[in-house]
């Protein structure tokens, strides 16, 4: 895994929403969240298997709260076609 190789701690396996959401509502702990790659303690890589799905416009595209300010962009998958 390219992300973990460049020192991320956990990186996410498709889409991301739902696992977004899943890690912090564990506080970081990635036990039993799909979704995810990270290193064991003994440095193995860990595939948590595919995340759940979400619709995107379960997402608002703005800041509910203001109504007028953009979410930040990001794109979907890897445009160099990573594994």
């Amino acid at each position: 895994m390219q992300t973990l190789d460049a020192g991320w701690d956990m990186a996410a396996i498709g889409e991301g929403e739902s696992t977004l959401l899943s890690l912090v509502d564990a506080k970081g702990d990635p036990a039993g969240i799909t979704g995810l790659a990270y290193r064991d303690a003994a440095g193995a890589v860990t595939r948590t298997g595919k995340a759940k799905q979400r619709p995107l416009d379960d997402f608002p595209g703005f800041a509910v709260t203001w109504d007028r300010f953009n979410a930040l962009e990001i794109t979907r998958g890897c445009v160099y076609a990573c594994p």
